[in-house]
């Protein structure tokens, strides 16, 4: 190593913010670069300094940051899903709306005593148009079905008509009515027990 005058010259390598000379450790201050940090400076004790090739660095030097590939695969799945979702629940609740109109109305069971002798049902269509008459049957309280003494449930109902069956029944049983149909939407009804024509019990089918 060459002496400058009665000096030699020292060498300092800054790496990270820390300087070595001569072997010895000490803080020193990372210098700014353009584009990125400096990865290290040599300098001479005379003041000649000498970068070398900087650490770009792509948040600060304004490199494009790729997107990634995992990533975009797992949202799209999870959209191909929530549509899937989307897609069983309305077919779910489609069906269900076409087939809540679709089946029976039933009055529950009913008792009007001793003197009871008649179970009557009446069915009344409150539809726009004529439809075919649902079929009226009715049960005693252990689920044997009644003979019908007379049943006009017969054919069509035309709009705002009403049909009725009835059987004569023992003084010792509850009863009920069912009303089958295709379609419940446009049909009312209601059930009775009576003696005679007094109505001693009745329910609305629902």
């Amino acid at each position: 190593m060459k002496t400058i005058g009665s000096r030699t010259p020292e060498i300092g390598i800054y790496i990270g913010g820390l300087s070595r000379v001569q072997g010895q450790l000490m803080t020193g201050a990372r210098t700014p670069y353009k584009g990125g940090t400096t990865r290290g400076t040599i300098t001479e004790s005379l003041g000649v300094e000498t970068r070398l090739p900087p650490v770009l660095d792509p948040l600060r030097s304004g490199a494009p940051v790729l997107p990634n590939p995992n990533a975009m695969a797992q949202h799209k799945e999870g959209v191909i899903m929530k549509a899937r979702f989307i897609a069983i629940v309305t077919a779910a609740l489609l069906g269900v709306s076409a087939t809540a109109h679709a089946g029976s109305l039933s009055s529950g069971a009913l008792y009007g005593g001793g003197t009871q002798n008649t179970a009557l049902c009446y069915v009344r269509n409150v539809g726009l148009a004529t439809v075919p008459a649902p079929v009226v049957k009715l049960f005693d309280e252990n689920g044997v079905a009644l003979t019908l003494n007379h049943n006009s449930c017969t054919g069509t109902l035309a709009p705002n008509a009403a049909c009725n069956a009835y059987s004569f029944i023992v003084n010792n049983l509850a009863h009920s009515c069912t009303v089958t149909t295709g379609s419940t939407k446009n049909f009312r009804g209601t059930f009775d027990i009576r003696s005679g024509g007094a109505v001693l019990q009745t329910d609305v089918l629902r």
